[in-house]
């Protein structure tokens, strides 16, 4: 197995960001960092058995540091400080007036950099149909370091699940398969949206949860620091609205 190492997030402090925003922002990164040693092909997204491993040894303890710089050039420092580091520029769609701008970088977890180029994730697109969701409980204060740690390791549980054996392949690997999962294959492909909600208890997160695993949706519950978040999805909006459509936005 495949050494991890801690995934390390630094988020710009300069652009004033709301904590939503940083949250996906963050769920972007640990999720880039990730598909960056996966390999595209015909059927989906594979990646090998031996990342698996250690993706399922991070998950099972998760180490995530979270820090803040200062602007756009501290990033760049932060990125030539790792060979495998993963930096996200946001489209600009609902903030920063249009202008594409990087928000934020990730390294870690895996101590090998990619052996050749890296699936590289849309940065954006024209069609958002499908989005994925991180839900908090209020029982506990939100604070923007656990809000987007609490975001990567919801993200990267997410995709963990979605990983399945694949069967066809004469090599054991593991695929998210763009045929039988569409709502990924949607999302992937159309910026990979996602979006920070919240919920007033860690009782009506829990129901939440219920209702989402009573419709066969894809769920993550994790803590940190005694904040609980629900992952969900990514999932088709109108699949979902019913129970997503009056919560509020953090």
């Amino acid at each position: 197995m495949e050494k991890m190492k801690k995934l390390k997030i630094a988020m710009r402090s300069d652009l004033n960001m709301r904590m939503g925003k940083m949250a996906a922002q963050s769920g972007h990164a640990a999720m880039k960092v990730l598909a960056s040693h996966m390999r595209p092909s015909k059927d989906g997204l594979r990646l090998s058995n031996a990342k698996m491993n250690t993706l399922n040894a991070f998950l099972a303890a998760p180490d995530v540091s979270f820090s803040f710089v200062e602007d756009e050039a501290a990033v760049q420092t932060f990125l030539g400080q790792a060979d495998d580091g993963q930096k996200v520029i946001d489209n600009g769609a609902t903030e920063f007036n249009g202008i594409k701008t990087v928000t934020c970088a990730a390294n870690g977890i895996f101590t090998e950099k990619w052996e050749d180029a890296p699936y590289d994730c849309a940065e954006d697109g024209s069609e958002r149909k499908a989005r994925q969701y991180f839900i908090f409980s209020r029982t506990r204060p939100l604070k923007k370091e656990t809000v987007c740690a609490l975001a990567a390791i919801g993200c990267l549980s997410q995709m963990a699940k979605m990983l399945e054996p694949d069967t066809q392949s004469d090599y054991k690997q593991y695929l998210i398969s763009s045929r039988t999962n569409i709502a990924f294959d949607s999302w992937i492909k159309s910026g990979y949206a996602k979006i920070a909600l919240c919920v007033v208890s860690d009782e009506a997160l829990l129901d939440l949860q219920a209702q989402f695993d009573a419709m066969g949706s894809t769920t993550s519950l994790v803590e940190r620091d005694g904040v609980k978040m629900l992952a969900v999805g990514p999932e088709f909006l109108d699949n979902i609205s019913h129970l997503t459509g009056g919560l509020k936005l953090i």
